[in-house]
């Protein structure tokens, strides 16, 4: 059904740019697992991931920890959550990290959503749309 392929594309989606941030920041992210739409991201220093946490949130994502040590961002989208909503999340995580980690890369990303019109207050912690 039409719903249930919506929900494999975005938890392809969230797979493919987790992958991709790791192999960008592999001396700040040590690991991606996850299954479905509900994925973690894992931090090497458990204060980074509470860094990217609050980074993101005050550019408008609502993001949160996990872990034994507080060290993984956890990302659970709602299933209904709309691709473009997906895109700008994952665009703000990965910018969260950049600025975080002091990095200014010049890699390409397969994605390109304009911020200036993000309302606050998306929340990939539990993914709500805007």
């Amino acid at each position: 059904d039409r719903f249930g392929l919506q929900v494999d594309s975005n938890g392809t989606t969230i797979e493919l740019e987790l992958q991709r941030i790791l192999h960008q920041f592999p001396s700040a992210c040590s690991a991606v697992r996850g299954r479905g739409m509900i994925w973690g991201l894992e931090f090497t220093e458990a204060e980074m991931a509470g860094q990217v946490c609050r980074q993101a949130f005050e550019n408008g994502l609502m993001i949160e920890t996990s872990g034994a040590r507080d060290q993984v961002v956890k990302l659970l989208p709602p299933l209904t959550i709309s691709y473009e909503d997906l895109l700008i999340g994952l665009a703000i995580l990965k910018d969260s990290i950049q600025t975080v980690v002091g990095l200014q890369s010049n890699l390409p990303i397969f994605y390109a959503p304009a911020f200036s019109g993000v309302e606050p207050g998306l929340h990939l912690g539990s993914f709500a749309s805007l």
